[in-house]
């Protein structure tokens, strides 16, 4: 099956999918039966008398219960679809209990048909959903299609549309494969993601001719595009079939190939989509379209007009489903997209086939004559591009003068509409006129697309002054009788009053509810953890990437979250301008001027210059204040000019200037944001940004000490963190170095009732004396110290948190392991002889503390070493190019005692004989990343220069190669040369690069 890849590489994972699932019955079975056997036997050796026959057998058993415990927390944690908690610290009963919750949840028992009448019986709930399906999926009659193409420009030119068909190369494939979650929901064919990833070094060959016969038109076998319908209730009991969201699982080998695609076309969507839409767009935020509708929402009002303008907010039913196939191939024309792709991406669409999963069984398969699949990977950008026909038909009823949109100051653009995929928001006046021409709009919208909108989802937003008789006639004439826009858009309020805190309620609120839900759940500690960071935190954060959310609020929420994590059982005026103004101060800190041409940048008013705010460049001699960068530049090579730039500025500002990096090839002036990696603003750079201005290092006292993030100690924080051990083991360490566990003198020091004295020795029991000074303790530690050689320093104690970090600065990472589970077991044993009549042997937890270390250094294996020492690196062996090209070796290093930063490259061929080599030198320490970047530069110059037409690029900095590959905006300073870097690349016949 040489000639047919696609048909041999699905045959072939048919028959081992067989293989594994007799493979799987015959060497795991039931492993739940095998871990209570083992633990009889286990509970049965512990009582018997302690030798070393028994110790032996004892070690055996735990490292198979532990390879056990391990396979079933895996195969628990796939069932239940938690993919924010890792498995490894013991979680089985939680990911066993969510997905028995699940189960209950998704299980649909009862359905109400359109006649009203209902069905609870199994056979009769599945044709229901075959029914339904079959009828959503065939496609109606199409009315105008031409209206709406004809509106839509031709987007997409010759460049875009070579990238879009280039041969597909196996490192495309590859990285589409990668950016798959490896153990998402699974296919139909019974293979997550994880199975190639994981053996990608056999399958690679076979998967990737696979996917390049599947774009380049190879006969598809049957099964392969099969996808199965999952239906996820948005609430409980549910009972209408349209009212569940349906989620398709596609087979990973068509993903690849879909990935692929989809790969392919956003790095181009910037060019193509409207401004309108922030949806799924590299590079464009949600809170784009969220902050703009705020203000656009803000100026309806209050506005006082006597033709008022309103807001429109529409609920589309179903739009993937609905999306007619003619009208999708339609506007990828229109937009110019080649034919070869448009077959490509028409083929991923059409060769689809569904059948839906209830309760466990599968309809009979529904052959769709209409929709894009929701969970297939090009399916988002698709509908972006279908909807752009509504945002050019608009805009063109705009240019004609029959609709208006809204301006936010008397400068602002015209705004008639805000897309985000199905979710949109349109403006308009209020006469009948401007009512009229929307409504037609939006129907023949739908007529040509197949869409419909959802009236009663639907709603409406007026002016606080608007008259009664105008909302009357716009609510008739549209048929929205709904004025709940004024509650929340894309998840943000629309509307922030007087009374702050009462806006931003529903957060705490929601962390309230999340919290409270939890509180039973069986979570180890370290489970605990994860879930208030992963779940708990990620609520409010993308509500405070607009808003300044009011202290009363975190402190709602941070109390919340105390509350669970210790186990807790039972405003002014104007306020959100303020935080808009408290964000336009930190943009104007942060952000600076990139030196593209230099034209619109002044020298002494701007900020361009690093280290230097806007207003304090100081020069030798005034300089009037409209001067602008360039008049420092020699525009002949594009680069600054050194005698102007030195006669100028003082000796350190010069530098400074001098080490600003130029394109050769000048372009626009930019902003750039120098706080994150590629020049962009994010919310967590300016986070980091307020926190290293603004921080305050808290309070520590014994039992209350700082948290986690001060700056004092940072180092032995991180240390702690970052041993590799469970996360109840390294919140157990935590816990004792701020002596909050609840030894027997804190209990007291709090009145609650507790023993006197410690359980073994009878001494004042404080954390110190629990974990290093009573005689237990300090037998257990004169063992392991042995075993692995640690030096306890005992004689310097202090206290625990000083014990702790002087251990911590001295030891290699299995000690900083130990140390961990040594305190852990040391604990156990001390609450269990507290807790039974009989006292536990320090023999005991000596040998439950190695056989733990062992199976964290076999289980739980880190980058990293016993010894705690770096190992060496591998031997990087050169290899030859190819015959007809030549390979680039470049490298930058930075000389601290010259203050100097070196460039050198050698370029030779395929005999490896030495064409060109060359280096310089530039004043300054440049950071890492822009040396590399400038070499890489530096290198290509010369190679162009001297007549090379195939080049193969290497270099030893992974991320700037990465920038390069990438086609994501950079806007940073590294950024400037990549651009410089790509430019040049064109100018080869062939330019690859490599690391």
């Amino acid at each position: 099956m040489d000639s047919q890849p696609l048909l041999a590489a699905w045959m072939n994972l048919q028959r081992m999918a067989v293989s594994l699932q007799d493979w799987s019955k015959i060497s795991f079975g039931s492993v739940r039966k095998e871990i209570q056997r083992l633990e009889r036997r286990l509970k049965f050796l512990r009582n018997e008398v302690f030798t070393d026959a028994i110790i032996r057998e004892e070690r055996l058993l735990e490292q198979r219960l532990c390879d056990l415990f391990e396979r079933e927390e895996i195969m628990a944690k796939q069932r239940s679809r938690i993919e924010w908690l890792k498995e490894g610290d013991r979680n089985t009963s939680f990911f066993h209990a969510r997905a028995s919750a699940r189960r209950r949840t998704n299980k649909i028992k009862l359905l109400v048909r359109d006649d009203g009448s209902s069905c609870s019986e199994s056979q009769g709930i599945k044709l229901m959903a075959e029914h339904f399906f079959e009828k959503l999926f065939t496609s109606e009659q199409c009315e105008s299609v031409e209206e709406v193409l004809e509106a839509i420009p031709c987007k997409v030119d010759e460049s875009i549309n070579e990238e879009l068909c280039k041969a597909y190369s196996d490192e495309e494939i590859k990285e589409a494969l990668f950016q798959m979650g490896p153990t998402k929901a699974p296919s139909p064919d019974g293979f997550l993601a994880l199975f190639y990833q994981s053996h990608w070094n056999f399958l690679e060959n076979d998967i990737c001719r696979a996917v390049r016969g599947f774009l380049t038109g190879d006969e598809i076998p049957e099964g392969l595009c099969d996808s199965i319908i999952v239906l996820i209730p948005k609430i409980h009991n549910l009972v209408h079939l349209s009212k569940f969201r349906p989620i398709n699982l596609c087979n990973v080998l068509y993903k690849i190939a879909s990935k692929v695609l989809a790969n392919h076309l956003k790095i181009f969507l910037p060019d193509i989509v409207s401004e309108f839409q922030s949806a799924f767009v590299p590079g464009w935020l949600i809170t784009d379209n969220a902050l703009v509708a705020f203000e656009c929402l803000h100026s309806i009002r209050r506005q006082h007009s006597k033709n008022p303008f309103f807001a429109l907010k529409i609920d589309m039913m179903k739009a993937y489903d609905r999306i007619e196939w003619s009208y999708l191939q339609g506007c990828l024309t229109k937009l110019g997209f080649a034919p070869a792709w448009v077959s490509s991406v028409m083929r991923c669409v059409t060769s689809v086939r569904y059948a839906v999963r209830i309760n466990g069984e599968l309809t009979r398969p529904v052959i769709p004559s209409r929709g894009i699949r929701q969970g297939d990977p090009v399916s988002p950008y698709l509908f972006l591009l279908c909807i752009e026909g509504l945002s050019y038909l608009l805009q063109r009823k705009e240019s004609l003068g029959l609709l208006h949109g809204i301006r936010n100051g008397h400068q602002g653009p015209p705004i008639s509409h805000l897309l985000f995929a199905d979710d949109s928001i349109f403006f308009a006046k209020s006469d009948p006129r401007s009512v009229q021409v929307l409504k037609s709009t939006l129907q023949s919208y739908c007529n040509a697309s197949g869409q419909k909108i959802n009236l009663q989802k639907s709603s409406l937003l007026f002016g606080r002054y608007c008259p009664e008789a105008i909302k009357t006639c716009v609510k008739d004439c549209l048929q929205v009788s709904n004025e709940a826009l004024q509650d929340t858009y894309l998840g943000m309020p629309t509307e922030i009053n007087c009374a702050v805190t009462s806006s931003f309620n529903f957060l705490s609120e929601r962390v309230w509810k999340r919290v409270n839900g939890w509180n039973d759940r069986p979570l180890s500690r370290a489970g605990k953890e994860t879930m208030l960071k992963a779940v708990v935190q990620a609520i409010p954060t993308y509500i405070m990437s607009c808003f300044q959310v009011p202290t009363t609020i975190c402190d709602k929420m941070k109390s919340s979250m105390a509350n669970h994590w210790w186990g807790y059982e039972d405003g002014r005026k104007k306020m959100h301008w303020r935080s808009i103004l408290f964000g336009r101060e930190l943009l104007k800190k942060g952000v600076r001027w990139a030196v593209g041409d230099g034209s619109t940048i002044k020298i002494t008013k701007d900020k361009w210059i690093p280290g230097v705010q806007a207003g304090m460049v100081n020069t030798r001699f005034p300089i009037p204040d409209d001067v602008t960068v360039d008049w420092l530049m020699n525009p002949e090579r594009n680069a600054w000019d050194e005698e102007i730039v030195k006669a100028v500025f003082n000796d350190d500002i010069a530098r400074e200037v001098l080490q600003v990096p130029i394109s050769r090839h000048g372009g626009e002036d930019f902003v750039s944001w120098p706080h994150d990696k590629r020049g962009l603003f994010t919310v967590r750079s300016a986070y980091n940004l307020v926190r290293s201005n603004l921080f305050v290092v808290a309070q520590s006292s014994n039992g209350r000490g700082q948290h986690s993030g001060a700056n004092v100690d940072s180092q032995f924080w991180k240390a702690l963190w970052t041993i590799n051990a469970p996360g109840k083991m390294l919140i157990h360490l935590w816990r004792s170095v701020h002596d909050c566990l609840p030894t027997g003198f804190q209990l007291r020091r709090r009145h609650v009732p507790a023993t006197e004295g410690c359980i073994f020795c009878g001494h004042d029991d404080r954390i110190e004396h629990v974990f290093l000074v009573c005689p237990f303790a300090a037998t257990v530690w004169d063992a392991i110290k042995e075993k692995f050689q640690i030096n306890l320093c005992r004689r310097e104690l202090c206290n625990m948190r000083q014990w702790v970090f002087d251990f911590l600065t001295r030891s290699s990472h299995i000690q900083k392991t130990v140390l961990a589970v040594t305190l852990r077991h040391i604990w156990e044993a001390r609450n269990f002889s507290r807790n039974n009549p009989v006292i536990t042997h320090p023999r005991q937890v000596i040998h439950k503390i190695v056989s733990y270390v062992d199976m964290i250094v076999q289980h739980c294996p880190k980058d990293r070493n016993a010894s705690g020492c770096d190992l060496p690196l591998p031997v990087t062996k050169w290899t030859p190019p190819p015959p007809g090209m030549v390979l680039i070796n470049s490298d930058a290093a930075l000389f601290q005692a010259s203050n100097q930063t070196g460039l050198a490259f050698v370029i030779r061929d395929h005999s490896a004989t030495c064409m060109l080599a060359a280096n310089k030198r530039i004043t300054g320490l440049l950071s890492p990343e822009l040396a590399e970047a400038l070499v890489i530069r530096f290198a290509l110059e010369h190679a162009k220069a001297e007549g090379f037409q195939n080049v193969l690029m290497a270099s030893d900095c992974l991320s700037v190669i990465k920038r390069i590959q990438s086609g994501a905006r950079d806007l940073s300073v590294v950024g400037v040369i990549v651009r410089d870097i790509k430019k040049l690349e064109t100018e080869f016949l062939e330019c690859s690069f490599i690391v």
